[in-house]
């Protein structure tokens, strides 16, 4: 392979994976704002909501949304 190629892959291999960091965060926040306070801080973690698509998925918003005039 050329060497040019082999930079530009490493280069967007090194991209990629700081960009899967960078966004981590703001999916676990996510994935978390459909979880009880329980599952939150469960050990080991779910990557799966314990009420997605269930009833009662967003009554953390409906809490938000009611108690803090937001």
């Amino acid at each position: 392979m050329n060497y040019r190629i082999i930079r530009e892959i490493m280069i967007y291999g090194i991209l990629i994976i700081f960009a899967i960091i960078m966004i981590f965060p703001f999916l676990w926040m996510f994935i978390n704002s459909f979880n009880t306070e329980q599952n939150i801080f469960r050990i080991p973690p779910s990557f799966i909501p314990d009420k997605f698509f269930k009833p009662g998925m967003f009554d953390n918003y409906q809490i938000v949304l009611s108690q803090y005039h937001f």
